[in-house]
């Protein structure tokens, strides 16, 4: 729960990567000036903006309820309610580190496989074509390491679902039973089943209501609704761990597919000479357009997958920001309201959708 964590809450930051790792996408040079290399870069952009904006936001949530709702106790355990939603923040923190290191462990296995790739064509030019063969069929080491890291994707968020489903429980039977911030239990303890696009619009209207909050218990009405969008932005998350563990099995297989079919076939067909960074020199103006653009995309989603685990990292940081900020009621509620602000005011471009 970091004070300066809010300036960077904002939703429009919640659909970008850091800078560093969107240059390094955009630096794609194999193939430099075909169409086919800018539109991977430009692709999975959106790819890593659509994986990491479930959990930046949701993180994010999760910070502005703690905050509003710092100093509220249940009525009869006497547990704090901040406490009970910074236990799903150290959760879902823990997850985040869980999956930055499974893209680590995917990104090791692939920037060993274009090692082996770069030798075997070095191998090949050298006038070693059968050593080189030879060195792709020991890819199987990398491919698996490739594979380990595609199941550390998979599944391990129900520890996050069930601990935000207790906050919320807590928080709903807390007004239910102080007859305080009159909807709020009701609020919270539905589970909304519509539309992107209406949920939305239904988190920017509750964000203009924190935002626009004077009294503590309009404050605190507010935040127990962001609980409820941050169980929409849990399912999103879960879509998009999905379609992740989806999109890593893919290159996995477009992996396999270049050291059993593609790079064999250039070493057997007048070796390409080396070119920089491991990847084939200009080819003849005769060989087919459609291998080089393999290549090309190969090297951009291996890319793509560092700049992912750069924005994991990115988001760990700020989760543990957040943490550092234990604030009074009354800091709490100025906080969660300074938090909404940020979100929702300019620059436009970086507005909730509405």
């Amino acid at each position: 729960m970091a004070s300066e964590g809010r300036e960077s809450g904002r939703c429009g930051d919640a659909e970008q990567v850091p800078a560093a790792g969107m240059a390094r996408v955009r630096a794609i040079s194999v193939a430099a000036g075909r169409p086919a290399a800018t539109a991977h870069a430009g692709a999975l952009e959106a790819d890593i903006t659509r994986w990491l904006s479930p959990l930046k936001r949701l993180g994010e949530m999760l910070h502005g309820a703690a905050c509003g709702l710092a100093g509220v106790c249940h009525p009869r355990s006497h547990v704090a309610l901040c406490v009970r939603v910074m236990r799903v923040q150290y959760l879902l923190r823990e997850r985040t580190g869980d999956l930055e290191a499974a893209v680590a462990l995917f990104e090791e296995g692939g920037l060993g496989f274009m090692a082996a790739v770069d030798a075997a064509l070095r191998d090949a030019t050298g006038g070693y074509p059968d050593d080189g063969l030879l060195r792709l069929k020991r890819c199987a080491p990398h491919l698996e390491c490739m594979g380990r890291g595609v199941q550390g994707l998979r599944g391990g968020l129900d520890a996050v679902g069930e601990a935000l489903a207790a906050a919320q429980d807590a928080v709903a039977e807390t007004y239910g039973l102080l007859e305080k911030a009159r909807g709020s239990a009701r609020v919270v303890a539905e589970v909304r089943a519509s539309a992107e696009a209406e949920d939305d619009a239904a988190l920017l209207a509750d964000l203009r209501c924190l935002a626009g909050a004077t009294e503590g218990a309009q404050v605190e009405a507010a935040a127990t609704r962001l609980l409820c969008h941050g169980r929409v932005e849990l399912a999103r998350m879960t879509g998009a761990l999905d379609d992740l563990s989806r999109h890593g099995q893919g290159l996995i297989e477009t992996c396999a597919r270049l050291a059993d079919e593609i790079v064999p076939a250039w070493i057997r067909s007048a070796a390409p000479q080396g070119g920089p960074g491991g990847s084939p020199a200009r080819h003849d103006e005769g060989r087919a357009p459609a291998e080089a653009q393999a290549w090309a995309g190969w090297q951009a989603q291996m890319q793509a997958m560092q700049a992912l685990r750069e924005g994991l990292r990115d988001l760990l940081r700020d989760m543990g920001r957040h943490y550092a900020f234990n604030p009074t009621p009354e800091e709490g509620r100025q906080a969660a309201v300074d938090w909404a602000r940020a979100w929702i005011e300019p620059p436009p471009e970086l507005r909730l959708p509405g």
